[in-house]
């Protein structure tokens, strides 16, 4: 018979995450949509899909749509992976049990955490399914179940079917997955682990294109997107246009003065001057068009560029810029049809939060990669592989978006934001883990 503590310690994760669930369905259902969510739950109505979104995150959407209509359903599901992701995460870090409980509620009820998971968004999709696979990755580093080394792969999979850039924050996760144990049997293996690492890495990159081929997505060229942003702002910081001419046959120097802004490419597109590959296919000669003429920018021009970049990266590493448009950070509406109620007091309390402080450091990475990289200092020195990988995951995720990024949107910093936090988290966990738990760890290691 198994002791009563052990019993509760197995399932006190699901309690905390369904009472996670519980309270924030019970204050933000049936979640906020955008008009991104709009864009996703009219492919998940038709049946028919692209490779702007993810399709998985439509196709889903479609047969949540049947059992309750409008968003949700989908929200539902959403927050419950969530927070038991992050139950199970936490569960998984060797820490005293009641440091793990103010942990769990200190970063899944901290506003600006709560306010993003209350939103019906692939960001949410992505961030519950990597959440959910560095819970198995932590099992199966402990205790080496298969059964927690496949639901890692499942959830990671997952995880880069969700969002075009989600593969550089998986492969922390894969590194655990393989790291070599201290047992003989499985030094032996180091080499091979190696290259099966790396190997996984190279399927995960495929998962998305499997996805879309698998549901007959249509592919549409999207780095164009990001260029024509890009050659905009070094056309008004040199005085020349410098956008292809068979993109933009029309297009002006005003024109660009006019519509660009530096937080997001969206104004500059809503001018109607500028074909976009996203809603008019090109040919291969505008798109090596576009090509070029970025590839000539950036050589000539350098310095306009890379204060573009540093723009957009500022208001998603320091803080929101204050001139935007406060639905860069949040869109606490329902553009998507659903069942609809006078908000709760708490709601009002989270929502009028990010009102006053939107535009702070509070919705941006860096404040959290510093307490991240401070708690780490302090971590023990034989318990230090998790802290790291969370850290690594934070970092990967946020360092491409310094040339990819089409707008400085708190959401696409979500995840490096919580796996900062539970880098943090895993960091002080070190030392006040029981002695059990830190030699556990240190012989995962």
């Amino acid at each position: 018979m198994r002791p009563r503590g052990i019993e509760l310690a197995n399932v006190a994760p699901w309690l905390a995450a369904l009472a996670g669930t519980a309270l924030t369905l019970m204050l933000f259902w049936p979640g906020y949509t955008s008009v991104d969510s709009t864009h996703q739950y009219r492919q998940a109505l038709a049946g028919s899909y692209d490779n702007v979104h993810p399709p998985l995150f439509a196709f889903a959407w479609r047969h949540l749509d049947r059992l309750v209509a409008g968003s949700g359903a989908m929200h539902a599901l959403l927050v419950a992976g969530f927070w038991t992701g992050l139950a199970r995460t936490l569960w998984s870090i060797p820490m005293h049990g009641r440091a793990r409980v103010a942990a769990f509620a200190a970063i899944g009820l901290w506003p600006p955490v709560l306010l993003m998971v209350a939103h019906v968004w692939k960001d949410v999709a992505m961030a519950a399914a990597l959440l959910l696979a560095c819970g198995a990755c932590l099992r199966w580093r402990h205790h080496a179940r298969r059964r927690d080394a496949v639901a890692a792969l499942v959830w990671l999979a997952l995880a880069v079917a969700m969002r075009h850039n989600a593969w550089p924050a998986a492969l922390p996760f894969i590194a655990i997955l393989f790291h070599a144990r201290t047992r003989p049997r499985f030094r032996a293996r180091r080499g091979g682990a190696a290259v099966a690492a790396i190997a996984l890495a190279g399927v995960l990159a495929t998962v998305p294109w499997l996805v879309e081929t698998a549901l007959g997505a249509e592919r549409k060229r999207l780095w164009p997107t990001v260029a024509l942003w890009d050659l905009a702002a070094v056309s008004i910081a040199t005085g020349e246009v410098r956008l292809p001419r068979e993109v933009a046959p029309t297009v002006t120097l005003a024109d660009l003065e006019a519509h660009y802004r530096a937080w997001s490419c969206v104004p500059l597109y809503d001018s109607g001057k500028i074909r976009l590959a996203l809603h008019v296919p090109y040919s291969d000669a505008d798109a090596r068009a576009v090509d070029r003429a970025w590839l000539l920018a950036v050589r000539e021009a350098p310095l306009p560029y890379l204060a573009h970049r540093a723009r957009v990266l500022a208001g998603l590493y320091l803080a929101p810029p204050p001139d935007a448009p406060r639905e860069l950070v949040y869109v606490a509406e329902h553009h998507v049809q659903g069942a609809q109620r006078t908000p709760p007091a708490a709601q009002r309390a989270v929502v009028g939060f990010a009102a006053a402080l939107w535009s702070t450091p509070l919705f941006a990475w860096l404040p959290y990669l510093a307490v991240a990289l401070a708690a780490f200092a302090l971590a023990r020195r034989g318990a230090r592989a998790v802290p790291a990988a969370l850290l690594a995951s934070s970092v990967l995720y946020a360092a491409p978006l310094a040339l990819v990024a089409v707008s400085a949107e708190y959401r696409y910093v979500f995840w490096s934001v919580l796996a900062a936090l539970l880098s943090a988290v895993a960091s002080l966990g070190s030392r006040s883990g029981t002695e059990r738990e830190v030699a556990l760890s240190a012989r995962g290691e």
